[in-house]
């Protein structure tokens, strides 16, 4: 029988989650004012309450993939980038 060793623990996992949650609702953050929109103008255009679209910004919950590639292509950006896997905006294709 062959077993899996991680490197890293559970709880490391979690808080390296809940960073990149919190980095994703930043970025959102900044592109939604770069646009000069609204928290509920942004949760309009994805058809979602208010609050759900909140807690988006404020890194409380997961982004769905339906979501998140809207958001890139809206504001033009990787979904790496949105991500927190890279610092660079641009779309690689």
């Amino acid at each position: 029988m062959h077993y899996i060793r991680f490197s890293k623990s559970c709880q490391d996992v979690v808080i390296e989650v809940e960073e990149k949650l919190a980095l994703f609702g930043a970025r959102l953050r900044e592109l939604r004012k770069e646009k000069k929109l609204k928290q509920t103008e942004m949760a309009g255009l994805l058809e979602l309450a208010p609050r759900n679209y909140q807690r988006l910004e404020y890194g409380k919950t997961n982004v769905t993939a339906t979501t998140l590639l809207f958001l890139c292509d809206y504001f033009h950006v990787s979904a790496d980038y949105l991500l927190g896997r890279t610092d660079n905006r641009e779309i690689n294709r």
